[in-house]
Parts: C-alpha cells; structure tokens; sequence
C-alpha cells in the first residue's frame, strides 16, 4: 500500500514545510501547514482520530499528537498508510483568511486507514491555499 503524502504534494510545490499544531486533544487537532523559511499558510486541516487506530499504534499516535506529519509518523515506522478520498471540492476562498478572496482553494475529505489490515486510524477535513495546485482524481 503505497500512498502519495500531502506533504510530499506541498513539499514538491512549494520546498520544505513546517507543520503547526493549533489544537490538540487525545481525540483531534487543528493543524497549519506553511512553507519554510517565510510561513506561508498552505493547509489548515481538521483531524479526528480513531480510537481502533489509536489503540493499534500508540506510539505513532503519540509522534503525531505531539505534531509530527501524520504519514511521515507512519512512514518512518514503516507502517503502510491510505489516504482514502472521500470526496474533492473547490470552493471561493473566504475573504477572512487572506487576500486570496475570490480564488479557489481545495477542500479535501480524507479517511486514513494504517497497516496490513487498513485499521481507520482518522477522518481529516483538509483546505489548501488557492496557490496550492491539487492532483487531479481518477
């Protein structure tokens, strides 16, 4: 099970990201992906996690609570991860968030399923940047 990361889509656009945990609990976290060195937002993003996952892998659950990229977490354990697409949206980007007003940004609902058996491990909600270019889906 091989999966392309959103990270590894970010790094290859725009160079090295940083990842920033804007809340966490056992259960959740808001996180904010931006470029390094200038900070950049490219993705906010809303994870709720699985307790059949969380139970399965601890310690990567704990690598990522404590705001490591969840596939990077998985990949360095040699863990097999799936983002599973659930859907693909473009939408206006709200006027609140930047001078980005106007132009679309990519919403992303993703199911992560972890190792041999798939576990679910989270539900994301992800949205990028307008200047994020989005893969197309089969």
């Amino acid at each position: 099970m091989t999966t392309v990361l959103s990270s590894d889509i970010l790094e290859q656009q725009f160079g090295q990201t940083e990842l920033k945990v804007l809340y966490r609990s056992d259960i959740a976290r808001i996180i904010c992906t931006k470029t390094k060195p200038n900070g950049k937002v490219l993705e906010l993003s809303f994870v709720t996690f699985i307790k059949t996952g969380i139970d399965k892998f601890p310690t990567v659950h704990r690598e990522i609570l404590d705001g490591k990229s969840m596939g990077k977490a998985f990949r360095d354990h040699g863990i097999e991860f799936k983002r599973k697409t659930k859907a693909v949206y473009r939408n206006t980007f709200p006027a609140i968030f930047s001078e980005d007003s106007g132009k679309y940004s990519t919403i992303v609902s993703v199911s992560i399923l972890a190792g041999t058996h798939e576990t679910p491990y989270a539900e994301i909600l992800e949205t990028y940047s307008p200047e994020v270019k989005w893969p197309r889906q089969a």
